[in-house]
């Protein structure tokens, strides 16, 4: 059960890690409502301490967050053009 509790916080925290670090523009309000949904959830689970059911879901939010993640790196990488 401590386990769980400690992998439903590093998934949270990796959430609102994203969302700080690469959250913005074309994404951000989705961003936004994803962590802030995180949050809401956290409080519900925790009252049952039903820390399995929160990690399900958690998990396709974080995988959204993810891939966000992946997309805004490539925006910020992209090389500048040679030819206009």
């Amino acid at each position: 059960m401590e386990n769980a509790r400690k992998l439903a916080e590093k998934m949270y925290n990796e959430i609102w890690h994203i969302y700080n670090e690469h959250g913005g523009y074309d994404y951000n309000d989705s961003m936004l409502c994803q962590a802030q949904g995180s949050s809401d959830a956290w409080y519900i689970y925790e009252e049952d301490e039903d820390w399995e059911g929160l990690i399900k879901e958690y998990e396709p939010c974080l995988k959204y967050m993810r891939h966000i993640k992946k997309i805004r790196i490539l925006q910020e990488s992209i090389p500048q053009e040679l030819y206009c």
